[in-house]
């Protein structure tokens, strides 16, 4: 099933990337590079569907809202792990919001604001230090590299800012905000164990 619509999504892919270059007078890259990028919209379009509506499902609309808000203007900075197909990207993430919405339920009743604000800032510490946290198959310049580390660490403060501003209004948003923030940390932290493994510098690809 997923063989057949992954076949799909490149197929439109590739015809809509062969439609852009016709269009196109100048092509800055080739066509594979069109097809990867169109790909890459496509799934992450369906992430941000499918997380909606499954905040809709579970009448939490805000939450899902700030769960994406969240992690996808951090990840774009920070860097970090990267699923090996889209397949895969799709259930981490979609599979990372459901057990940030069932942790929420949990913490909630428990009401362990203090430990998780802690965690959260542990986590902000990392990204910080780290990001951009580079995979082998997303390399940078290293101009960019500067620019996104501190543009992920500007993101990083807001964020842990904001999440304080939120427990005091609601602690749903506040739980959902620590959570999602950690998690970018977490996937993180996973690629800096993989690069460590291989033996693959945090600057290999600026070279």
């Amino acid at each position: 099933m997923w063989e057949g619509r992954l076949r799909m999504l490149h197929k439109i892919s590739s015809e809509l990337a062969e439609k852009l270059l016709k269009r196109t007078e100048t092509a800055n890259y080739s066509q594979d590079v069109y097809i990867y990028g169109i790909e890459l919209f496509i799934s992450t379009l369906a992430e941000l569907i499918f997380i909606l509506c499954m905040s809709l499902v579970f009448a939490s609309f805000w939450e899902g809202a700030v769960f994406l808000v969240w992690f996808f203007t951090l990840r774009i900075f920070s860097g970090g792990y990267h699923a090996g197909t889209y397949r895969n990207c799709f259930l981490v993430t979609a599979g990372a919001f459901l057990s940030i919405e069932l942790m929420t339920g949990i913490l909630v009743r428990v009401n362990y604001g203090s430990i998780i604000y802690c965690i959260l800032v542990f986590a902000g510490a990392y990204i910080m230090i780290h990001a951009p946290l580079l995979h082998k198959n997303h390399p940078l310049s290293q101009e960019k590299m500067i620019k996104n580390g501190k543009i992920a660490s500007v993101i990083t403060l807001l964020q842990i800012a904001a999440a304080d501003r939120l427990y005091v209004y609601t602690h749903r948003l506040f739980y959902i905000a620590s959570l999602t923030t950690c998690f970018a940390a977490v996937l993180m932290l996973i690629a800096n164990i993989e690069n460590a493994k291989e033996g693959v510098s945090r600057q290999w690809d600026s070279l």
